[in-house]
C-alpha cells in the first residue's frame, strides 16, 4: 500500500512538472490590449519589439481585421499571407515606417517616424479564418460558373 501511494504522488509530482514546463515554453507569445497599452510616443523601436516579444510578424494564416478609413470610421478587411501589407496610417505625412504585429489574440500596428520613434499606434480584434475547405471551394466554383456562362 505504501509503494502504491508513493508511485501515485511520483505520477502526481511528474505530471504538474511537465505541465509547468509546457505552460512556459508554449506561453501566448500573441499581442493584445494590454501590450498596446503599454505603447508610448518616444519609444525607440527596439523598446517597442521588446515589449511585443520580438521583431514585426504575423502569425495567422488567413485572418479578418478592421481597418481604419477616412472620417474615423473602420472597415473589415481580409489579410492572407503574402498579400500586400494594409496601411493602417493613411494620412499624407507619412514619412516614417509602419511595423504590424498580427497574431490571434490581436493586431497592433505603430508608425515609426525618421528618427525610429514610435509616434503613432493602432489596435484590432483579430478573427481567425479557418482554412478552406471543399464548401469554400465549391461555393466560389459558383460564381466563376456563372461569369463564364455570361450570366
Amino acid at each position: 500500500m505504501v509503494s502504491r501511494r508513493f508511485s501515485l504522488r511520483s505520477l502526481l509530482a511528474m505530471v504538474a512538472i511537465v505541465a509547468g514546463i509546457l505552460a512556459v515554453f508554449t506561453s501566448d507569445r500573441g499581442v493584445s490590449r494590454k501590450e498596446f497599452g503599454g505603447l508610448r510616443p518616444g519609444m525607440t523601436r527596439s523598446e517597442t519589439e521588446q515589449l511585443l516579444r520580438g521583431p514585426a510578424r504575423n502569425e495567422v494564416h488567413r485572418a479578418i481585421v478592421w481597418v481604419p478609413k477616412g472620417g474615423g470610421r473602420r472597415v473589415s478587411s481580409e489579410i492572407k499571407p503574402g498579400e500586400p501589407e494594409r496601411e493602417f496610417f493613411s494620412d499624407d505625412s507619412m514619412d516614417g515606417t509602419q511595423a504590424v504585429w498580427l497574431t490571434e489574440t490581436g493586431l497592433i500596428a505603430v508608425d515609426f517616424g525618421q528618427d525610429d520613434r514610435l509616434r503613432r499606434k493602432y489596435y484590432s480584434d483579430v478573427h481567425v479564418v479557418g482554412s478552406p475547405n471543399v464548401l469554400d471551394w465549391l461555393s466560389s466554383m459558383r460564381g466563376r460558373i456563372r461569369k463564364s456562362l455570361g450570366h
